[in-house]
């Protein structure tokens, strides 16, 4: 069954709006769990977490970092979480 090309742009777009509140919703709750030091997650880490596949983890905290609610850190692949 084909769907409707503005069907599979819907999907898209409700994934994409769906990609920065995974991250977002971990990070609340790994404060919650260390509410006085500095979150530093891993994108494998994060994916492995989050049953998602790296890439888009990769692409939901490039938006966050737009947002400025993360910073990358010196360590490849390893984001700091704002508060």
């Amino acid at each position: 069954m084909r769907h409707a090309p503005n069907v599979r742009n819907e999907r898209k777009k409700r994934k994409k709006r769906f990609e920065p509140s995974l991250t977002k919703s971990y990070g609340h709750s790994v404060h919650r769990r260390y509410p006085t030091g500095e979150v530093v997650v891993g994108e494998n880490d994060l994916a492995a977490q989050l049953r998602k596949h790296r890439d888009t983890v990769g692409r939901a905290l490039n938006l966050l970092l737009g947002e400025q609610k993360v910073q990358k850190v010196p360590l490849s692949g390893y984001w700091k979480l704002n508060d």
